[in-house]
């Protein structure tokens, strides 16, 4: 049986620094939608348009398929350095969602117990997986690890949703409260922090590379969106993609452990911020 435990995390407050630092990109022409990237270089995209959503691994312009037989859309999201994938699919004959881990062609699920809905996000490679859930007490972030569910809440969150995980176990994401959405990274010791970018209307943390560097996405006063990174000394770079400024936007979508950062604005590019 999966056991399912609940997580208390303590509480804390970034203090971040805005920064100017060197920023190189190389685009990656004719990607859907991209999601997660591994130090290979392998993206999870997802078609764009249509009423069912399909994913591929997405390599040096070739594309391999990752389909849950029987299903309506099969949606990925993160992928680790061997090539594993997680993400959901909706049934075809219920409509209802599941987790699923992929691994070299073959599907397992992963399923939170009393959830409406289960949606992993990100995988590292020791096979711990975060994600978010859906149950009658709110919206919740798990960790799955070895066969066993942490749930975990941010206290006085209406919701919180875990988007991303390092290899060392620590994982970012999100939370709403009555005010706005806040960025958080909750550590593999159960530390919870806030980290806001300044003047933000929205802050979200996608991602999270070995070395603490978190990509991630925020909302400026004027509604515009931008892409940033944040380095453990509390070093804020904002990131936006080459023709996006503006309206356009642009959104960090992953982070990997040779800290090149996947962004979407004009189109996608790997990024790398250099101090």
């Amino acid at each position: 049986m999966k056991r399912v435990a609940f997580a208390v995390p303590t509480l804390l407050i970034a203090f971040v620094l805005l920064h100017a630092a060197t920023i190189t990109s190389s685009r990656i022409s004719g990607l859907g939608r991209g999601e997660g990237l591994n130090r290979s270089g392998q993206i999870v995209e997802q078609s764009v348009g249509g009423e069912a959503t399909s994913t591929w691994i997405y390599s040096n312009g070739e594309r391999t398929p990752v389909r849950v037989p029987g299903s309506e859309s099969t949606v990925g999201f993160g992928i680790d350095d061997t090539g594993r994938v997680v993400g959901y699919y909706t049934e075809s004959r219920t409509g209802h969602q599941h987790g699923f881990l992929y691994s070299q062609g073959s599907f397992s699920p992963i399923e939170v117990a009393d959830s409406f809905a289960t949606f992993p996000r990100g995988i590292n490679n020791s096979g711990q997986v975060a994600g978010y859930i859906y149950r009658s007490a709110g919206t919740a972030g798990f960790i799955y690890d070895g066969g066993t569910y942490k749930l975990v809440r941010v206290p006085g969150a209406n919701s919180t949703f875990l988007l991303g995980i390092n290899n060392l176990g620590d994982t970012v994401g999100y939370y709403s409260d009555a005010t706005r959405p806040h960025g958080f990274l909750y550590d593999r010791s159960g530390t919870l922090k806030v980290i806001d970018v300044p003047g933000s209307r929205s802050t979200t943390l996608n991602g999270i590379d070995s070395q603490g560097t978190i990509a991630g996405t925020f909302i400026d006063a004027r509604q515009h969106e931008h892409a940033f990174s944040y380095t453990t000394s509390g070093v804020f770079t904002t990131i936006d993609a080459p023709g996006a400024a503006g309206k356009l936007g642009t959104v960090a979508r992953s982070i990997n452990d040779l800290g090149q950062i996947l962004i979407q604005g004009s189109d996608h590019f790997l990024v790398n911020v250099a101090p």
